[in-house]
């Protein structure tokens, strides 16, 4: 698909939070006000600023805030829930702020439900996506994590603090990404073999909306079947919930839901999961990963008047196998993307040309625990914090971090 893609990466001093700055670290926690249970994927922007993050999927974020923004104000959205606006400077520092979102509740009858077309839904999505989406100079700069674990041990975990440069959506080949911090534990692989490949890049370009992919591929589009599963409200338009499946003529098999809004047909999110029961990766000669399953997620959020990506994950399931076809053991690989900062406009400086199949974890730079320290690392989902408590036994890994420094 986007395998044989040049990737850029450069090295520079970071754009995000300067270790010197103090800041103030904000737990929030987004509850449903009617339930009381946890509202995942809230977004968060400082009012009148680029500046944002986005909760887990257990409601749940950490927000470090430079302190000349503490007289600002938070905008708090989600969808199927109103908007809210919440003053920095009457949050608590350093502890669980529970913030209660009421739901905008949006009543369709089913009849109407029935009436409405769900494929031609999608194609307008699809027709739309220059228009809801830059197709001028944008950057965006983020958090990029990945972990990789076999059978029941994590054995290796990554971290990075990105910015990232597109061309645009009308361009394929116009996505540019520098990597401004990277630490990483200890490789404690059991399953060994030469990596060659850009975890960052994947995670990137695997984005079906910026690459009219998959679901979104037009030329595709009678090898999908689609229901309207809901209509859901966000602020002042109706969204379609929209259920989708591949047909039995397409390998792999895809199910999923597209979340769309109806005043001007974009697209908010994506999840879904796919099987490649016939994808199988050689990495040596004494070893096969004979694929499982995808978990993928993507979420978009406003930008004036166009959507950026504010989130990104991914989860691979693998059985390992002998070159005899005997079963080994099993391999799972996350991912996870999230965006801070975002804008019109270029300023990567000079570029260094590396070909997408670098290894990453062969990357090695020094390593400042102040940064990290005042870093937006966002709040540990229960896969990922199980990566670092499991990595953690084996050694301190602040300890496995000073050790693959570039020093």
């Amino acid at each position: 698909m986007m395998k044989n893609y040049i990737f850029f990466i450069l090295f520079l001093l970071p754009v995000t939070l300067c270790c010197q700055n103090k800041v103030t670290s904000l737990n929030l926690l987004f509850l449903d006000k009617e339930s009381g249970s946890p509202v995942p994927y809230v977004h968060v922007i400082i009012k009148g600023t680029n500046i944002g993050t986005i909760s887990n999927a257990e409601g749940r974020a950490e927000f470090k805030i430079e302190n000349r923004y503490r007289n600002k104000t938070l905008t708090i959205s989600a969808i199927g829930f109103i908007s809210q606006d919440i003053l920095i400077k009457k949050l608590i520092n350093n502890q669980i702020n529970e913030i209660r979102l009421e739901k905008q509740v949006y009543t369709i009858s089913p009849v109407t439900i029935s009436k409405l077309v769900s494929k031609e839904i999608v194609k307008s999505a699809i027709q739309n996506i220059p228009d809801n989406y830059p197709c001028e100079n944008h950057y965006y700069s983020g958090y990029f994590r990945t972990a990789l674990k076999e059978n029941e041990n994590f054995v290796r975990y990554l971290e990075a603090s990105v910015s990232v440069f597109d061309k645009g959506f009308h361009k394929r080949r116009g996505l540019y990404a520098k990597i401004d911090r990277l630490r990483k534990s200890d490789d404690f692989r059991q399953y060994i073999w030469n990596e060659g490949n850009n975890y960052l890049a994947d995670c990137l370009f695997n984005d079906p909306v910026r690459f009219k992919e998959e679901i979104f591929d037009m030329d595709y589009i009678d090898y999908w079947d689609f229901k309207i599963k809901n209509v859901l409200q966000s602020d002042s338009s109706i969204v379609f919930d929209i259920s989708f499946w591949s047909k039995n003529t397409l390998t792999p098999k895809y199910q999923g839901n597209i979340l769309i809004r109806k005043k001007d047909y974009a697209i908010l999110q994506l999840d879904y999961t796919n099987n490649y029961d016939n994808k199988i990766i050689s990495p040596n000669d004494s070893l096969q990963f004979k694929h499982l399953n995808t978990v993928f997620s993507i979420r978009y959020k406003d930008f004036g008047d166009k959507m950026i990506k504010s989130y990104q994950s991914l989860k691979q399931d693998w059985n390992v196998v002998s070159s005899e076809n005997n079963h080994l053991g099993s391999i799972t690989l996350y991912e996870e993307f999230i965006t801070y900062n975002f804008g019109y406009g270029r300023n990567m400086g000079l570029v260094n040309y590396l070909e997408k199949s670098i290894d990453i974890y062969e990357l090695r730079f020094i390593y400042n625990k102040n940064f990290w320290t005042n870093f937006n690392i966002p709040i540990d989902t229960e896969s990922f914090k199980l990566a670092k408590d499991k990595l953690n036994s084996r050694e301190d890994i602040e300890k496995q971090f000073e050790k693959n420094s570039g020093r």
